[in-house]
């Protein structure tokens, strides 16, 4: 056999001084993508929770509005309707 893994060419002087530029430039891009579907999902939860609690305060409304008008329905009787 004796043969040995192929290795890659070591990078020359101009290749060494861009392969940082390279980094940040693919890391600013993945850090965009990510950012968007983080996002996305931020807005996703807020949009549930504004959801539920609107619903959970309509139900609410809906019972206390009955429960006071059957007790003001009884107890108050003004003389002169406007």
């Amino acid at each position: 056999m004796g043969k040995t893994k192929p290795t890659y060419a070591a990078l020359r002087a101009n290749e060494i001084l861009g392969s940082p530029s390279d980094w940040v430039t693919f890391g600013l891009f993945d850090g965009v993508l990510v950012g968007i579907v983080v996002i996305f999902f931020v807005g996703d939860v807020l949009m549930t929770g504004r959801l539920i609690s609107i619903g959970l305060l309509a139900i609410y409304d809906r019972i206390r509005s009955h429960v006071t008008e059957r007790r003001a329905s009884a107890a108050y009787k003004p003389q002169v309707a406007v």
